[in-house]
């Protein structure tokens, strides 16, 4: 509330009355220009935000990027686990045996991808994004 009583305030009161209430005590805002073609870049691409850091200008973290891949690949992976399960049963059910072993066989290629699946070899976030398992089907991007 201003001296008069309004509350009109100018941009950048705002935005620091946005900062003030929204940014954790200890950690540092900073206000990024969105045309700069690095920040623009990553404004439409928000695959990797929560790696995003600042040093002077945003960047990946890609250790953080990895963790949120493999995050990703995880989640893809269950799903195929998952839908597996009935299958499995059924064959339990059936008696047969050749249908559990292949089914067995397909989950454990399954739980292994996240050992097998090496994600340190990419090295910017463009190739690590499209980096994904060919035992898995690939996740749409989310818009």
């Amino acid at each position: 509330k201003n001296k008069d009583g309004s509350y009109v305030q100018t941009d950048d009161e705002l935005l620091q009355s946005v900062i003030d209430k929204r940014v954790p005590d200890g950690i540092t805002a900073h206000v990024v220009d969105g045309s700069d073609p690095t920040v623009a870049a990553a404004l439409v691409d928000r695959t990797f935000r929560n790696a995003w850091e600042w040093d002077g200008k945003l960047k990946v973290n890609m250790p953080k990027a990895r963790t949120i891949h493999m995050e990703k690949i995880r989640k893809v992976r269950n799903e195929e686990l998952a839908k597996l399960d009935i299958p499995y049963m059924r064959a339990v059910e059936d008696g047969d045996t050749t249908a559990q072993s292949t089914i067995k066989e397909k989950k454990q290629v399954l739980r292994d991808i996240p050992a097998n699946f090496k994600l340190s070899s990419y090295k910017t976030p463009e190739k690590l994004a499209a980096a994904f398992p060919s035992e898995l089907p690939v996740e749409e991007k989310e818009s």
